[in-house]
C-alpha cells in the first residue's frame, strides 16, 4: 500500500506543478478597446471583437508538452499544449499548440517577433487572428476578415468563361 500512496502523492505534486506552470503562462490580457486605440489602431474594415495586451514574452522557454493559455476570447479560455518551439536568427519565435474539445484537436500557431505578434486560433466557435503591435493588439473573427477581403469579388464557384475581345 506505501508505493501508491507515495504515487498518489507525486501525482498531486505534477498537478500543482501544473497548475503553477499553467498560471504563469497566460500570454495576454484583456484590454478596453479604447485603452488599445492609444497605443495602435485596429484593422480598417474588420470590427474587432477585443483588444488584449501581450503580457508573457516566454514563447522560447516554453517547450513541447507544457501549456500555455489563451485567455477571455468571447468568454471561453483556450488552454493550449505546446507541440513545437522554433526560434529564428532574427530572434522570431514560432509556436504550434492544440487546443482539444470533446477528442477533436484545433491547431493554434503563435509567432512573435520584436514588437509585433500574430497568432491563428481554431477553435470549437471558430477561427480567430489575433494581431499586436507593441503589445498591444486587437482580436478579430477569420470570418469577418474573409467577408471583407471579399466583398466586391465575384463569386469562385462560377467557372470562369474567357470573353470575345472586342472586334473578333
Amino acid at each position: 500500500m506505501t508505493p501508491l500512496v507515495q504515487t498518489e502523492q507525486k501525482e498531486e505534486k505534477k498537478t500543482l506543478q501544473k497548475e503553477s506552470s499553467y498560471q504563469e503562462a497566460l500570454l495576454f490580457e484583456p484590454l478596453t478597446l479604447e485603452e488599445a486605440k492609444l497605443t495602435t489602431l485596429p484593422r480598417a474594415n474588420v470590427e474587432p471583437l477585443m483588444a488584449v495586451t501581450i503580457t508573457n514574452h516566454a514563447l522560447a522557454s516554453l517547450n513541447k508538452g507544457d501549456t500555455l493559455t489563451l485567455t477571455d476570447i468571447e468568454g471561453y479560455d483556450y488552454p493550449l499544449t505546446i507541440r513545437s518551439v522554433t526560434t529564428y536568427d532574427d530572434g522570431t519565435i514560432s509556436t504550434t499548440g492544440v487546443y482539444s474539445d470533446e477528442g477533436i484537436d484545433y491547431t493554434t500557431t503563435i509567432t512573435q517577433a520584436k514588437g509585433t505578434s500574430y497568432i491563428t486560433l481554431s477553435t470549437p466557435r471558430g477561427i480567430y487572428e489575433i494581431e499586436t503591435k507593441n503589445d498591444v493588439g486587437y482580436v478579430y473573427s477569420a470570418n469577418e476578415i474573409r467577408k471583407r477581403l471579399q466583398r466586391g469579388r465575384k463569386d469562385d464557384t462560377i467557372p470562369y468563361q474567357p470573353q470575345p475581345h472586342k472586334g473578333e
